[in-house]
């Protein structure tokens, strides 16, 4: 998003709410960012923070990047950029107690901003081209019926299947087959209700089908994952069209777990959201 530009925008005609606070989510983000270090320095939101004008809040969920694949601490940052005498009100809700982490949590996450330094920034970078890398490879097949939701701004660590709505429902047996099928390419997969993970995760998102997360695997296995996934694919796409029934497309996915020889890791779990 053009976040300054839209600011700008909205100032030159007048739109922008006076005072105004803009809230910016960076989980998926860098820490070192640069479009955030391009806001922050802009001349003219800058004279607009100092004047009371504008309240830059930007905030990152730490169950995700920070923890290096571990979601075993609850929190977030978040970082407030204001003139203290026009945002009074604001700064002192936002630092009540109330809001504030306790505890084991508190303890963790501090630790984790303390001595983490880099290498949140660098296992990012790694989680998004892996990702990228296992787009490239499953968007380079042809599926008439399985459909690959684009990659864009806001879904990088995400490879999202859209499944056919006579398979809509069927998406915790698709991840299963596929988990199955995986292993006996001798690739384990989680099936954790987030991302961020070190390991790929593969998880069924409701109707709306399945989430891949790339993990840190190399390239030849992030390969292999896609291999199996165009693999699946083709399967499903036969099948769907020799398949009269739902019940005979859920008893299809049985076979194809039960054929691959193979005990996948746990049982994969839905979401509602992606």
């Amino acid at each position: 998003e053009d976040v300054i530009g839209q600011l700008k925008a909205l100032r030159e005609r007048k739109q922008l709410a006076s005072p105004c606070t803009v809230v910016i989510d960076t989980t998926l983000d860098l820490d070192d960012s640069p479009e955030l270090r391009a806001l922050l320095r802009d001349p003219e939101l800058a004279e607009m923070i100092q004047s009371g004008a504008l309240n830059v809040v930007w905030h990152r969920s730490a169950q995700k990047f920070d923890m290096l694949g571990e979601d075993n601490y609850y929190g977030g940052v978040v970082c407030c950029l204001n003139n203290g005498e026009a945002f009074q009100a604001f700064n002192e809700r936002i630092r009540h107690p109330a809001a504030q982490l306790g505890g084991i949590y508190y303890q963790g996450l501090t630790h984790l901003q303390k001595a983490i330094g880099a290498a949140r920034d660098d296992y990012v970078r790694r989680l998004r081209s892996n990702a990228e890398l296992l787009y490239s490879e499953v968007s380079a097949a042809s599926f008439s019926d399985l459909k690959i939701a684009p990659m864009q701004e806001g879904s990088q660590f995400f490879l999202h299947l859209r499944l056919p709505l006579r398979l809509s429902n069927l998406a915790t047996h698709v991840v299963t087959a596929l988990a199955a099928l995986l292993a006996r390419k001798g690739v384990i997969v989680s099936h954790r209700g987030s991302f961020g993970f070190a390991r790929t995760n593969i998880i069924g998102i409701g109707s709306k089908g399945i989430r891949i997360t790339a993990g840190l695997e190399d390239a030849d296995t992030i390969k292999t994952i896609a291999q199996a996934i165009i693999e699946l694919a083709s399967k499903l796409q036969s099948a769907s069209d020799e398949c009269a029934s739902y019940s005979e497309l859920q008893e299809l996915l049985r076979e194809l777990v039960a054929s691959s020889n193979s005990k996948a890791r746990g049982s994969p779990p839905t979401e509602s959201e992606p």
